[in-house]
């Protein structure tokens, strides 16, 4: 682990630029040793979040980072950014969410998260978030009825709406700003007991 490669990454809030370089070695280790989520750097934390509607858990100064249901078999397609993971195959997968409900306006952080098993989708369009709720969310966290929160993934206008997959694999780079809302993005990793197969591209960046 320790000879993964350097990330750069400029963490913006309003009125403060600075620029944090973050490797895998110096992210901060998830304490739970049963969690799916290894580690998390910048502004990313782990965190046992019970409710991801909006305003529920609101923070400045972290993004959450959450796992939600770990190894397992897909019921019907799941639909990402790039691609169709195909509940007819073999897939048995893995589900996380990345959180951020600011508690002020015109917020911006960004983090690294990295996961037990490689990435093979992102969900952050906000229909598509909705639509996986039932089949990848945490039956114990409280989300958002379907329609209720028409932005609550990243928008593409928004510049500092991004995510990145690393170099390392089960890495990713998130930035999001956030102005009167909240961001979410779903990350659907493999099962590391289990193969996966995709049917489609796997993401580079987004949106």
């Amino acid at each position: 682990m320790t000879d993964a490669p350097i990330s750069l990454l400029s963490r913006r809030r309003i009125g403060v630029v600075t620029t944090a370089v973050c490797v895998l070695s110096g992210m901060a280790l998830t304490p739970d040793a049963e969690a799916a989520v290894l580690a998390t750097g910048l502004d990313a934390v782990y965190q046992k979040v019970r409710d991801v509607r909006l305003h529920a858990t609101e923070n400045d100064d972290e993004i959450a980072v959450l796992d939600e249901r770990q190894c397992f078999t897909l019921k019907q397609d799941l639909q990402t950014d790039t691609n169709t993971i195909s509940a007819t195959s073999y897939n048995v997968v893995s589900s996380h969410l990345i959180h951020f409900d600011p508690e002020s306006s015109f917020v911006g952080l960004e983090g690294t998260v990295k996961f037990d098993g490689p990435i093979i989708g992102v969900i952050s369009g906000s229909q598509n978030l909705d639509a996986s709720d039932r089949q990848c969310g945490n039956p114990r966290v409280a989300y958002p009825a379907a329609g209720d929160e028409p932005v609550r993934g990243l928008e593409s206008f928004q510049v500092d709406d991004h995510y990145a997959i690393a170099p390392t694999p089960g890495e990713i780079e998130v930035s999001m700003w956030v102005p009167h809302q909240s961001d979410q993005i779903r990350v659907i990793t493999c099962c590391p007991k289990h193969n996966c197969d995709p049917s489609g591209p796997i993401p580079d960046e987004g949106p």
